[in-house]
């Protein structure tokens, strides 16, 4: 894998939250406890497959890889505020996205994330909400402190 691929997702953007585990017979069920995780998840296994299928052959590898995503928020009619500074949490925003990257097969594993770069704004009048993530490789640069 070389170069960027860039993934345009649309959709409410939800947080990954956390798991409650339900014991059936022998078996242990994961269930979210947000309700809006798994409709986003699927919009961006949609986006992820279609962002590969259009790049130029994208293939996930162990290079270190840098995200960048912007989360693109629906804007509250009542809200005054020009930057969306209350829930959803960002970083749990990045998790679920980062857990769909790789069960996406976009990255073999999300521990390759070496430096990742996250917004929230606000969706303009027009626009719909959603994600813009952007994924590079990072061969031949330097850590710099």
């Amino acid at each position: 894998m070389t170069g960027e691929l860039v993934i345009r997702a649309t959709g409410t953007p939800a947080p990954k939250g956390s798991l409650t585990a339900i014991v059936r017979g022998r078996r242990a069920l994961l269930i979210e406890d947000n309700a809006a995780t798994r409709p986003w998840r699927k919009q961006l296994a949609a986006a992820c497959l279609l962002a590969v299928r259009a790049s130029d052959g994208w293939l996930p590898s162990n290079d270190a890889v840098e995200i960048h995503v912007q989360f693109i928020l629906p804007r509250p009619a009542t809200v005054k505020r020009d930057r969306p500074c209350v829930r959803p949490d960002i970083d749990k925003l990045a998790r679920c996205v980062l857990d769909e990257l790789q069960a996406s097969c976009v990255l073999i594993e999300d521990g390759r994330v070496c430096r990742l770069v996250a917004d929230k704004v606000y969706a303009v009048p027009g626009q719909a909400p959603g994600a813009r993530i952007v994924v590079r490789t990072m061969i031949d640069q330097l850590a710099v402190i």
